[in-house]
């Protein structure tokens, strides 16, 4: 039986999250950034859940860890995965491009996934060529202010698209990849699936790669 029990406590050592009650400071000393309790208990609450242990953030880029505490302080979302995930709902009849709250948009290529994330709430956007932003936008390599130019962009496209007439989902072979079009409103998070090599009517890809290209020239 004490074989058993130090085993388990052997165990929970292991997981940097439940093990590492100095996780938080160290990500605030890599940041170079001095915290209240408030911020500290967001910093804490932060690494318990992406179980950030001291040796990985010893290793992260000070830059990154900076952006992660700055974006606690702000009280911005540094996870979108909502928009990935949440119970999809139908394009509302009344759709007003007026009304958009958050836009992303995904599309595989090789081993990469090209995205667009749009806040048009808190006025940010973020573009990665390479791989997803929507679950981590401090890796972004692209983050800027979401200006009423590049607003006024997105949504032109989004008219042009006439979204009202587009599936839910284009089948076809999910092996090939899956992109992917999501929009975020009060009524909640519609989204667009096309598999590759689909029979998705040309309008689709290029609405997507339309709104990549916006991104790309951030």
């Amino acid at each position: 039986m004490k074989q058993i029990i130090c085993a388990l406590l052997v165990a929970a050592l292991c997981l940097p999250g439940l093990a590492e009650s100095g996780a938080a400071a160290a990500l605030l000393e890599r940041a170079g950034i001095e915290a209240d309790a408030g911020l500290l208990a967001r910093v804490e609450r932060f690494v318990e859940e992406r179980t950030l242990s001291k040796r990985i953030i010893g290793l992260m880029d000070p830059a990154l860890a900076r952006r992660y505490v700055e974006h606690l302080a702000s009280d911005i979302p540094i996870d979108y995965s909502e928009l990935l995930d949440a119970e999809a709902k139908p394009l509302p009849g009344d759709f007003d491009i007026s009304g958009l709250r958050r836009l992303a948009v995904q599309v595989p290529g090789g081993g990469s996934m090209a995205s667009l994330l749009a806040d048009f709430e808190r006025g940010l956007i973020y573009y990665d060529a390479n791989w997803p932003v929507m679950e981590d936008v401090c890796r972004a390599g692209t983050a800027a202010a979401l200006t009423p130019e590049i607003a006024g962009r997105l949504a032109d496209i989004l008219k042009e698209a006439a979204l009202q007439d587009w599936a839910a989902d284009y089948p076809g072979d999910a092996a090939a990849g899956v992109a992917l079009l999501a929009l975020e409103t009060d009524a909640g998070v519609t989204r667009f699936t096309v598999a590759g090599i689909s029979d998705a009517p040309d309008i689709v890809p290029l609405t997507l790669q339309a709104l990549l290209d916006a991104g790309a020239a951030l």
